[in-house]
């Protein structure tokens, strides 16, 4: 295992990746709707606005008390990625500005804190100190860049250093939380975290296919329009679907699974691929639930009045299903099936609120009732219950 004094360790490097994809949506939902963004792309974080011009964004994600001086690293490291950009894209005729943002605080005597906002005018011969620092280190860093540099024109060297502004003490990725707060004001207090982790759930997505090439560019209306969307099903009508398309961690074998509710569809003599969907209906009814218990999105007792209602209304197509009394093995069947196609396909109407139509929830709550133990409160073999009883009274005590 690594500790805090292994020189392999990779901690600080993990965490920036993660920086990285973190602060980048927070960084755009505070942009305006037409700016797109782009990840690993020229650099770490890459703005676009609508006439094609780039803010290069470097991220360095420091350890807490890290102070930034001029001849930093992480500075010019950066600088040598933007002369690069600066120069292929046309130096003066580029429409580029660079940003390095930091954990670190830039040092008070540091000829870096001309690159802060707000900061006092560069002295005329700013660019010839600058150099004059970097020249007095030995890295071999430090001549490749002054090489590069003292290519360019006094006029575009003072260009390319107007272009760069530092923004140091920026929040580390644990305060990242507090910079989606003030985004987050329109959605009620108490599903914020909720919202705030499927919008970066999405988004951790997104990146992923904009780091390999996959996708276009990201914008704040796209970012917007998402939010919009998660932030929809928080209201009284509605509740949030976050396991529509999950699927368990374990592969589905249907012929090896021996709960209750995947029993009865056997007992009804239902196909492997319906065991296959019930199975997946189960899973998402129940993490589903689950979901809402943990971030209070249900109303007390909502669960419970839901199931007697499914319950309630089982039992009357039961009674339909019952009318011909069935005489032997295969009727039994026949009208297990029929009960289970009543709430497979026309229970529609029956949803724990009026705009919660995915049918998963209706459908997997009624395999969770059927899974209930000692004795389901649903079942589709008209016998199964005196069979399931019959069975128990034969186990040993």
């Amino acid at each position: 295992m690594a500790t805090q004094t292994d020189k392999y360790a990779a901690g600080e490097q993990g965490l920036g990746y993660v920086y990285q994809i973190r602060f980048a949506l927070a960084h755009l939902m505070k942009q305006d709707e037409s700016q797109a963004l782009l990840i690993e792309a020229d650099d770490d974080v890459e703005l676009r606005d609508v006439e094609g011009k780039k803010t290069l964004i470097s991220l360095k994600h420091k350890q807490v008390g890290e102070t930034v001086g001029t001849l930093s690293t992480d500075f010019w490291k950066s600088v040598r990625i933007w002369l690069d950009r600066y120069i292929r894209d046309g130096n003066l005729a580029c429409d580029h500005s660079y940003c390095m943002a930091t954990t670190a605080r830039v040092g008070p005597n540091s000829l870096l804190r001309y690159f802060l906002a707000g900061a006092d005018a560069k002295p005329a011969d700013f660019a010839k100190q600058l150099v004059a620092e970097l020249k007095g280190s030995r890295a071999a860093l430090s001549a490749q860049i002054d090489t590069t540099f003292s290519s360019l024109t006094s006029a575009q060297q003072d260009d390319f250093l107007a272009r760069i502004v530092i923004a140091d003490s920026s929040l580390r990725i644990i305060e990242l939380d507090a910079a989606f707060a003030p985004l987050l004001r329109s959605v009620a207090a108490k599903f914020r975290v909720d919202v705030r982790e499927r919008m970066e759930g999405w988004w951790l997505r997104e990146a992923i296919e904009l780091i390999q090439g996959e996708r276009k560019p990201i914008t704040g209306a796209e970012v917007w329009a998402k939010f919009a969307q998660v932030n929809s099903e928080y209201y009284d009508e509605r509740l949030p679907i976050t396991f529509d398309d999950a699927y368990p961690d374990q592969e589905i074998d249907a012929m090896k699974d021996t709960r209750q509710f995947v029993e009865q569809l056997r007992a009804i003599g239902m196909s492997s691929d319906s065991l296959e969907m019930a199975i997946l209906d189960f899973y998402r009814a129940f993490s589903q639930r689950a979901h809402w218990t943990r971030v209070n999105a249900l109303v007390g007792g909502e669960i419970r009045k839901f199931e007697l209602r499914l319950i309630e209304e089982w039992k009357r197509a039961r009674g339909w299903a019952m009318v011909k009394a069935p005489q032997n093995e295969a009727e039994f069947q026949a009208a297990g099936r029929q009960l289970y196609d009543w709430a497979e396909n026309q229970s529609k109407g029956l949803q724990i609120r009026k705009d919660v139509t995915e049918d998963f929830v209706r459908r997997g709550s009624f395999h969770i009732l059927a899974d209930e133990k000692p004795l389901p409160r649903v079942h589709w073999h008209p016998q199964f219950l005196e069979r399931l009883k019959a069975a128990t009274s034969k186990v040993p005590a």
